[in-house]
């Protein structure tokens, strides 16, 4: 038992188990884990965000239109590339700065 599943022992008093104290440690790290994942998109959210048809996206992410400083996607799956959605939206604010 790790010195977090001790205190939580501690704040369940006498009724808890360290095998309560350790599901509920797991549980919490999950939620801590979790709240630290980034919003992603694809295609249409990138769209959505920016206010454009896909197809204008696609043109912004190839270079054909714009800057050619679009935001890299942080993966490509087979139907369509996945972008962390803050990259997105700093990209907009510098577009319209």
């Amino acid at each position: 038992m790790d010195e977090f599943e001790r205190e939580i022992l501690t704040a369940i008093g006498d009724g808890g188990t360290t095998d309560m104290a350790s599901r509920v440690a797991v549980f919490v790290r999950e939620q801590v884990i979790d709240d630290k994942v980034p919003e992603l998109g694809g295609l249409a959210e990138v769209a959505e965000i920016l206010g454009e048809s896909r197809q204008t996206v696609g043109h912004l992410i190839s270079g054909r239109r714009g800057a050619g400083d679009f935001p890299e996607p942080i993966a490509r799956l087979a139907a369509t590339s996945v972008w962390i959605m803050s990259d997105i939206v700093a990209w907009k604010r510098l577009q319209s700065g």
